[in-house]
């Protein structure tokens, strides 16, 4: 059988992606994290008017000898509205300010002797030195947010800034997770022999929490046909997406493939990408159906490779595949026959960007996982000497 390219399999799955069309308006402190779902531009210039930069003494820079002394007008503090300046005269003022009418500079206060109201310049800054201008930030009229980005703290303290109390955000996928496997048992549970916890359980709820998704776990399914038809029709008449972990393989008590075939279809089976060779991805009922192998290592790559980008797609985001970075390898690895995705850790010496590979790659080693802070990518055939540029994917 030939195996899908890593690239072509993440291909065919955006070109199958559907935007969601349900969308919401949510006060701005319960936004954070979702999509924005309308180009947003501001009403107003911020900031609204020529303000200070610094504390120090506003004046007309043309009046404004070094050596002279100028009696202090005003005091100007931020949420005052000054009067014009006097002229030939300084305004005390401080940082926020409004700048009066006929100041055009700001001294700041180190460069002037204050002694009772008369201010002695010691130095003369350039014109419209220490001023923030009107609109310097934003201008009234542009487009500040755009359909389709994500919705982060400063995005949202952004809006906050022009005054938005609302935004119009995609509301969340509603996907449906669960685990196959007679040998799983839930935390809490003893353990038999042979039997082992489900870690993908977590794994998978926590990588979607993460997203933002509304997430409906419908736990471990036994390793019959029956039970994961079952499932997996109960999950399409509630979800948006459905994603199992495990029984995608073709031994003789792997059943998610047979289950999805006989009441859908599987689009695509297996990718050239080691973790997470049995990767399968169909319909159910016209709701998408990703199965993810069933070793913790191989859920995972195959969830930054494959999920995310996919539910980024589905939810309406404008970038959905992650950045590839490029570090120095510490280490030798000569690519086979598949992509591969070392669990690896960069850092920052010398101001150059080196990355160390985990020691044991086994995809059943889910504390490599933990200690890995991105994946290095080795593609086929590609050979990787220490000193080498390798590509990097950054986990968040």
């Amino acid at each position: 059988m030939v195996l899908t390219s890593v690239d072509d399999a993440v291909t065919q799955l955006l070109a199958l992606a559907k935007p969601t069309m349900r969308e919401g308006e949510l006060e701005l402190d319960m936004a954070l994290g979702g999509v924005c779902a309308e180009n947003i531009s501001s009403e107003i210039d911020v900031p609204a008017f020529d303000n200070s930069a610094m504390d120090g003494f506003a004046g007309c820079w043309e009046d404004i000898t070094v050596g002279q002394k100028y009696e202090v007008s005003d005091r100007i503090a931020a949420g005052k509205s000054p009067g014009p300046l006097v002229k030939g005269s300084l305004a005390r003022i401080f940082t926020g300010a409004p700048l009066p009418e006929g100041a055009d500079t700001v001294i700041i206060q180190e460069h002037v002797e204050l002694s009772g109201n008369l201010a002695l310049v010691h130095r003369r800054p350039d014109q419209f030195s220490n001023i923030r201008k009107r609109g310097h930030d934003i201008k009234s009229g542009s487009i500040i947010i755009s359909k389709g980005e994500f919705l982060s703290s400063i995005a949202i303290a952004l809006l906050g800034s022009i005054g938005r109390e609302k935004v119009r955000v995609k509301k969340p996928l509603v996907v449906s997770i669960f685990s196959t496997g007679d040998e799983l048992v839930l935390p809490g549970n003893p353990l038999e022999q042979g039997q082992i916890y489900n870690s993908n359980r977590f794994l998978m709820y926590g990588l979607l929490k993460q997203m933002g998704m509304e997430v409906l776990d419908l736990g471990i399914v036994p390793d019959k046909v029956s039970e994961t038809v079952k499932v997996l029709s109960e999950a399409s008449e509630k979800s948006d997406l459905i994603i199992s972990s495990g029984g995608v393989s073709v031994g003789e008590e792997d059943h998610v493939k047979s289950a999805v075939e006989a009441i859908g279809s599987i689009n695509m089976w297996k990718v050239a990408m080691k973790p997470g060779k049995p990767v399968a991805f169909g319909t159910i009922k016209k709701k998408p159906f990703l199965g993810l192998p069933g070793n913790p290592v191989s859920t995972f790559v195959s969830f930054c490779v494959f999920v995310k980008p996919f539910l980024k797609a589905m939810q309406g985001f404008n970038e959905v595949q992650e950045k590839e970075y490029m570090a120095l390898s510490t280490f030798d690895v000569h690519g086979g026959s598949r992509r591969e995705y070392l669990r690896a850790r960069y850092r920052i010496e010398k101001g150059k960007i080196l990355v160390d590979k985990y020691e044991n790659q086994g995809s059943s080693l889910l504390s490599s996982v933990y200690w890995a802070n991105s994946l290095a990518i080795v593609d086929p055939g590609e050979k990787i000497e220490i000193g080498d540029q390798i590509k990097i994917l950054i986990l968040d």
